[in-house]
């Protein structure tokens, strides 16, 4: 078993080579395991070759493993594996252990990318507000030279197991020498699933940060996640209370509390999704900004051509939503696909926007053959209006940075976008107005 992965080799004879020239060594224990081990705390960091030698149908196999050792842990493990968390220090020492070794292509090789990690108690983050980096990130500013195909993205589990982190009080601003890379999350920057988990406390965007970011953190599944964070997302192109930018990921039964605010599209539950189940949205969601776009649950659901659809069901809007752009109670934008569907959904909330309002979907594309949508049982209980009257264009906003293009074939890809707008034509009849009386 390596870092809670069990491998099918059975190791009877071994040589070490240390290519690196450090002192370090592997030795056969009494119960007939390997301990791999360095001499000296000058070795962190250094590459070592081993030879593992075994006899299979009677020749004989080698199987090289190249390793580089990293600062000790005390983290305990599970039976399972999973990494046990019982306080702020255990936290960052595994966001530490992840970025300093998954999140680099500085460990001689394609990383074990899936360490799984699990609460086993409340976490009071005040000790570690000022010094967390976020799971998922590279601490030495780089993923890697195939970060373009994810190798060097964490993909592991992050098990709440029904626990909560509070006294969250983070500002979102880049460190020295860390990239972020695929989007920012207060939590996790990139990861397999978050799930039963509970998140309270406060977050501020740095004046300087204008890219986007997620309350939570980055995942591909997302279930029985609560946020109770309160966020002030400053210039943020885009935030969302839990997650994601992965447009095909998954939200079960998640909610947002938390009042958000900011000058750049703002969202309750997540920014992109092609499944979402029983979410809701009880904060007050704000933006001043003149493009931008404020939903209650997720912005952007969109079909993979037709052999993927948007499934969205039994989700509500609770909250308060208010853009000096436009506004949806349920979603923002939506490309159903062939069998693509939006059911038991309501909003109970005001919506105000400027150029557009919607109390359950702001914008419906079916523009691909194929492309049908199935609204059922779907009602709205909220003051709706668009406020926007001036005669005058109204870009929708859409840039290249807001898609996303990924090529198993390609790495340069480029999107050229050309960009929608609402224009309202002034009035040009001519109004007679007759004065009849003082």
């Amino acid at each position: 078993t390596w870092m809670g992965k069990e491998y099918p080799y059975v190791i009877t004879a071994t040589r070490d080579y240390s290519y690196s020239k450090t002192g370090a060594r592997i030795t056969q224990q009494a119960d007939g395991t390997w301990l791999i081990e360095k001499e000296r705390s000058s070795e962190t960091g250094k590459l070592v070759y081993f030879d593992f030698r075994t006899t299979i149908g009677g020749y004989l196999k080698s199987c090289y493993i190249k390793l580089k050792f990293t600062n000790e842990t005390n983290l305990t493990q599970a039976a399972d594996g999973y990494y046990q968390i019982y306080t702020a220090a255990d936290l960052k020492e595994f966001a530490d252990l992840v970025n300093n070794t998954v999140c680099t292509d500085k460990i001689g090789g394609r990383p074990e990318k899936n360490f799984n990690l699990r609460l086993m108690a409340d976490i009071d983050m005040t000790p570690i507000n000022d010094t967390y980096i976020p799971i998922g990130s590279a601490v030495d500013g780089t993923y890697g030279q195939y970060q373009s195909r994810g190798y060097y993205r964490w993909t592991g589990d992050f098990d709440g197991n029904n626990h909560k982190i509070y006294n969250v009080d983070i500002t979102v601003k880049k460190p020295a020498k860390v990239s972020p890379g695929f989007g920012w999350g207060v939590l996790v920057t990139s990861g397999g699933s978050i799930h039963d988990l509970t998140v309270d406390g406060k977050v501020k965007a740095d004046s300087s940060w204008t890219d986007w970011f997620s309350g939570v953190g980055e995942a591909s599944t997302y279930k029985n996640v609560t946020s109770n964070l309160d966020i002030d997302a400053g210039n943020a192109r885009f935030v969302a209370g839990i997650g994601s930018k992965a447009s095909m990921c998954t939200f079960e039964n998640c909610v947002n509390n938390g009042n958000i605010t900011g000058n750049g599209n703002v969202y309750g539950i997540g920014s992109r999704a092609l499944n979402v189940t029983r979410c809701v949205n009880n904060g007050k969601l704000v933006s001043t900004g003149e493009k931008a776009s404020v939903v209650g649950i997720v912005d952007q659901t969109r079909s993979n051509g037709n052999t993927t659809n948007i499934a969205v069901s039994e989700c509500a809007n609770f909250g308060e939503l208010v853009s000096a752009g436009s506004a949806a109670g349920i979603i923002g934008e939506a490309t159903p696909g062939a069998t693509g569907y939006i059911k038991d959904c309501y909003n109970m909330g005001s919506i105000t926007g400027v150029t557009a309002a919607g109390g359950i979907v702001g914008t419906l594309y079916m523009t691909s053959s194929g492309n049908l949508l199935t609204m059922n049982n779907c009602y709205n209980y909220g003051a709706i209006s668009a406020t926007g009257t001036d005669a005058d264009t109204y870009p929708m906003g859409l840039t290249a940075a807001d898609f996303t293009a990924t090529s198993p074939n390609y790495n340069n890809v480029t999107i050229e976008v050309t960009d929608g707008y609402l224009e309202i034509d002034p009035i040009t009849d001519k109004v007679t107005v007759t004065v009849t009386e003082k």
